[in-house]
């Protein structure tokens, strides 16, 4: 009995070292747009004639104060694609123009369709404000404003990072208190109730 499960475990080795040789490799940052591949690299204007415009997408930037260099810029942005329902969302990070990251978001849904329940109360941190807006509607009130976060580096430079905070105002009406959601960069990262809602006036 023993033979079998020490060959076992020796043979998991050279099999697990592949699969995590495979998942650090730079094909892991790719995935496919109809027949062509994107991947890690590639220039935004090559990501939108290969797939087309995103569904949603969010701008901000990151600056490196001190260190080697007196002052250097960052700019990001994240594309959210909706593949349909019989695929997960990608979400394409670039930094400075070049993509950096894909990674996989919820199950997609089909153009038009139903893109999930609207439950203001239970929404998880981090979801975009595409889908929010998708299952909610919009919201009677956006709120934007700006935010600078000076973020430390242990043994680098400080990291001075710009957000754009929304916060979204949710009118249920008289019978329920008002939702607020407030998004960083375009994700949720906080839920609260505010007042009594009331009825809207016809415009």
């Amino acid at each position: 009995m023993p033979g079998p499960a020490v060959k076992r475990v020796r043979l998991a080795g050279p099999v697990l070292a592949a699969v995590l040789a495979l998942l650090a490799s730079p094909a892991a940052l790719a995935f496919r747009c109809g027949k062509v591949l994107v991947s890690e690299g590639d220039s935004k204007a090559e990501v939108l004639i290969k797939c087309g415009a995103p569904d949603w997408k969010t701008q901000w930037s990151e600056d490196f104060v001190g260190g080697p260099y007196p002052f250097l810029s960052s700019e990001k942005e994240r594309w959210l694609y909706n593949l349909g329902p019989q695929r997960f969302m990608r979400i394409l990070l670039f930094e400075d123009g070049r993509l950096s990251a894909v990674n996989t978001g919820e199950r997609g849904f089909s153009e038009g369709g139903d893109a999930g329940a609207c439950d203001l109360d239970h929404f998880d941190p981090g979801i975009s404000d595409f889908l929010v807006q998708r299952r909610c509607g919009a919201p009677a009130f956006i709120d934007t404003r700006y935010k600078e976060f000076l973020l430390p580096f242990r043994g680098g430079p400080a990291r001075l990072v710009r957000k754009r905070i929304e916060e979204w105002t949710y009118n249920l009406g008289p019978t329920q208190f008002l939702r607020i959601l407030v998004f960083e960069n375009g994700e949720l990262v906080e839920r609260r109730s505010g007042d009594r809602g009331f009825v809207e006036e016809a415009r």
